[in-house]
């Protein structure tokens, strides 16, 4: 259902940048643009945060409680906005997000064939069979002496998805078999970062890397 009907931001975004960290109105507003025109839909937000908090066992925090307690912001009062007093013109948002997940994996230059296959032939069917969006893998464009960098970009439609897909591969145990021992040891250093981007961004980054190939033999992917 429509939440914010100013920006056309649907209960599924907003449950989507709740479970990407939102934990107010305002954080909200900020991420997605519902409740940031009118400020009439703010205590359908604030439910909505409130029973996805308490179906994830989380406390509302502090601010969340303020902000109800207060009947934030002015516009949700009775009188508001006054006679006269200019509309403010819709903001044009990004409502559609995704969470997307960039990991990075520094490989010894010796095994770095042999993870890239494996990756390719093993890893990317693992997360399609667990209907993971894949975005892109391949080597970094800025190699190094004493590693070779590949990188992983995932996109998933809320943060409790990334969660569920690291239970049902059991952490990393499945993906490590999946790779098999001698190419996931080869790996000396993992990191991972999250960000919110509008389906828009993710869908153009996705089409740059349309028909790239994802062979072994094509190098960068």
């Amino acid at each position: 259902m429509y939440v914010c009907l100013c920006t056309g931001v649907n209960s599924e975004t907003v449950t989507q940048v709740v479970a990407a960290g939102a934990r107010t109105s305002q954080e909200v507003a900020d991420a997605c643009g519902a409740g940031s025109v009118c400020g009439r839909c703010r205590s359908t937000v604030r439910r909505i945060i409130a029973a996805e908090l308490a179906a994830a066992g989380e406390a509302a925090p502090a601010a969340l409680v303020a902000e109800e307690a207060a009947g934030w912001p002015p516009e949700e009062a009775a009188g508001w906005p006054p006679e006269g007093a200019p509309s403010r013109p819709r903001r044009s948002v990004p409502w559609r997000t995704r969470l997307v997940e960039v990991r990075t994996y520094a490989v010894r230059p010796a095994d770095a064939e042999r993870f890239h296959e494996r990756v390719v032939l093993a890893g990317l069917p693992l997360l399609g069979e667990q209907g993971v969006d894949v975005v892109h893998f391949g080597p970094s464009e800025t190699p190094r002496d004493q590693a070779v960098d590949f990188v992983l970009i995932r996109s998933f439609p809320s943060r409790r998805a990334l969660e569920r897909l690291e239970v049902e591969l059991e952490g990393s145990a499945r993906w490590r078999a999946a790779l098999g021992a001698d190419a996931a040891d080869a790996v000396v250093e993992e990191r991972q970062v999250a960000l919110l981007l509008p389906v828009d961004a993710v869908d153009g980054l996705r089409s740059r890397l349309r028909g790239a190939d994802f062979t072994p033999e094509a190098g960068t992917v």
